[in-house]
Order: C-alpha cells, then sequence, then structure tokens
C-alpha cells in the first residue's frame, strides 16, 4: 500500500501530516411550524450542518445567543427576526446561513354595542375592534 493510500485510510494521518475533512455546510432546523405564532414562544433550534463542525455560534439579529450545538431559545418580544449559525471545522473552515422567523401579539378582541339596555323583544348590534389587522 503506498503512503497516499495509506493517508486515505487513516483520514487523518501522523505519517502523511494531512487531514482530510469533508466539505462544511451550516445548515439547521426549528420547531416554529409545530408552534403558535404569538409570543411568547419557546423554540428548539436542531443544527443539520455537514462536514463535522466543531464550533457553533448562533445568532439574533446580530447577537450572539448560544455555542450550543442544539440551543432553545424564547421569544417573548414580537417582530421579524434574523437566526445565523456559523460553523467552523478543525480545519478552521468556517460557514454561515441565515433565516428569519417572526412572531406576533397574542390577538385580543372585544365586544361592545351602544346600547346598555335592552327589552324583549329587542335587537343588539355589536362592534368587534382587534388588534389584528
Amino acid at each position: 500500500m503506498n503512503r497516499v493510500a495509506v493517508c486515505l485510510a487513516l483520514l487523518c494521518s501522523q505519517v502523511c501530516g494531512v487531514c482530510l475533512f469533508g466539505q462544511l455546510n451550516a445548515d439547521f432546523q426549528h420547531d416554529k411550524a409545530q408552534k403558535s405564532n404569538c409570543s411568547p414562544v419557546t423554540i428548539q433550534f436542531t443544527n443539520t450542518s455537514t462536514g463535522s463542525p466543531d464550533r457553533y455560534e448562533w445568532t439574533i439579529n446580530g447577537r450572539e445567543f448560544s455555542i450550543l450545538e442544539h440551543p432553545i431559545r424564547t421569544f417573548v418580544d414580537t417582530g421579524r427576526f434574523e437566526i445565523c449559525l456559523e460553523v467552523e471545522d478543525a480545519n478552521a473552515q468556517i460557514d454561515k446561513t441565515c433565516q428569519f422567523l417572526s412572531f406576533f401579539g397574542s390577538p385580543q378582541l372585544q365586544l361592545s354595542t351602544a346600547d346598555s339596555i335592552l327589552c324583549q323583544p329587542g335587537e343588539v348590534s355589536f362592534q368587534l375592534s382587534s388588534n389584528v389587522p
């Protein structure tokens, strides 16, 4: 067996001094589809990156929130959030991916009527107001 074959067989050989790593590709999933769009909501993020990353940096709107491989985050505020995952492998390759998530306030409904007294038979008109566009 020649030296190249030995290196390939061992993948990371001290004899060759060369380590072979797959292409690093950052990717993740989240469980928002199974949850409400109304805040507060707790989201589980799952790293699905390929290429053997060993460092994880998660950010929300550019601010770091976790270095765990599979973090959990509770969103209390409403709005649109950019979630990014940056990964790095032992060969110093870096890759990054981002997704957007949106959360809304809980809907608030209010019924009202101009009539405070109703005699039977009578008709009542209600007016509906909501914070939902």
